[in-house]
């Protein structure tokens, strides 16, 4: 008779049975975690990566030379020109490879043996835990000050702090110095209640030009937040109540919801990002559920879901969607049984004129 048994099933096969259940529930809140992340799985800013060294998006950097006016009987030249060019977001330096993992040991695994209860309550507050830790370690990626190796290419080197005709650097392949349509809107707050909201409105206005779509979340710093809801007016007070449905605190902007992120606290920095460029979606387009998370790769509301790839968005590995990897059976240790819990991904854009930041290290007054 095995040792440990819950209605004659070893442990170790009601763990592993029981832990692929817990999954899509797991992967659905891990994909809500941040205020960015939830935004982009939530409007279809997110796709699977295809194959091959590199994600490639056409980027339009110049404007074509064959435009011009001619009499009714004139002629018009046509002078050769390359095609768009080519944004390359290579896989081996922008992705980030993160993975999380839990153990079982036999002494936890005898301490719940008696009941099919305590197994779900164990791994539900193992993945819980490890949930919490992965979300946290993403959220961070996306906003880091540099990239450090195996992790995503973090915003703060898609869209520096840095004045437009400043930004020398190359990102995707592109060099900013030589395409001035190839670089993020920036501008500074010296005082928030003199020019905080004007300087906001300057990088959204300019986020917006000769185009139809127009930034649609900001992420900012706390106190940038809190100097925000100090000033503007109660009447005009608004939030985006499906964002605030998803536990994020939230107020509007120009029509724009802005939200503070943990991970840029005593920055000053306030993201405006363009994605999709829709505005305030009703409940009805935020469809993301549980359920598509149930086969990792397979999620229908990613695969060919986003229409355009010119906003910010986020791109996943297939096989790397918030997949579990196990259980991988420890043998002698005490340690017995281990699951690996694996994201890969990284953001990308097909123009940086439509995203900004704002920052401020000014005062208040």
């Amino acid at each position: 008779m095995p040792a440990n048994t819950i209605s004659s099933l070893p442990l170790t096969r009601v763990f592993s049975t029981t832990a692929p259940k817990i999954l899509p529930e797991v992967s659905f809140e891990l994909s809500q975690s941040n205020p960015l992340l939830a935004w982009m799985y939530q409007q279809g800013a997110v796709k699977y990566g295809g194959t091959g060294a590199d994600y490639r998006i056409p980027v339009a950097i110049t404007d074509s030379a064959n435009v011009g006016s001619h009499g009714e009987f004139g002629t018009f030249s046509v002078t050769p020109e390359d095609g768009p060019d080519t944004a390359r977001w290579d896989y081996a330096t922008h992705q980030g490879r993160t993975r999380a993992h839990f153990l079982l040991s036999k002494d936890e695994m005898a301490k719940n043996a008696k009941t099919g209860a305590q197994v779900v309550s164990l791994l539900n507050s193992k993945m819980a835990i490890m949930k919490e830790a992965l979300g946290n370690d993403i959220a961070r990626q996306m906003y880091a000050a540099s990239q450090a190796s195996n992790e995503m290419l973090p915003l703060g080197l898609i869209v520096p702090n840095t004045a437009e005709a400043s930004q020398t650097t190359t990102t995707a392949g592109i060099s900013r110095s030589t395409y001035s349509k190839w670089r993020s809107r920036q501008a500074t707050i010296s005082t928030f209640n003199t020019d905080g909201e004007e300087k906001w409105s300057e990088v959204v206005l300019q986020c917006s030009l000769r185009g139809r779509s127009r930034p649609d979340i900001m992420t900012t710093d706390q106190d940038v937040y809190l100097l925000y809801d100090k000033y503007v007016a109660p009447s005009q007070k608004d939030q985006d109540l499906t964002l605030g449905n998803l536990g994020f605190e939230n107020l509007l902007f120009r029509g724009i919801p802005v939200c503070f992120e943990a991970e840029l606290e005593g920055s000053g920095l306030t993201y405006v990002l363009t994605t999709t460029g829709k505005r305030r979606p009703t409940n009805g387009q935020f469809s993301m559920k549980k359920e598509h998370f149930e086969v990792p790769g397979k999620n229908p509301m990613i695969a060919g879901n986003l229409k355009s790839a010119v906003g910010l968005h986020l791109c996943v590995l297939p096989d790397h969607d918030f997949v579990l990897e196990g259980p991988y059976d420890l043998g002698h240790q005490m340690a017995a049984m281990q699951w690996n819990y694996a994201f890969s991904g990284f953001l990308a854009t097909g123009s940086l004129s439509r995203l900004g930041v704002v920052g401020f290290s000014g005062t208040v007054e």
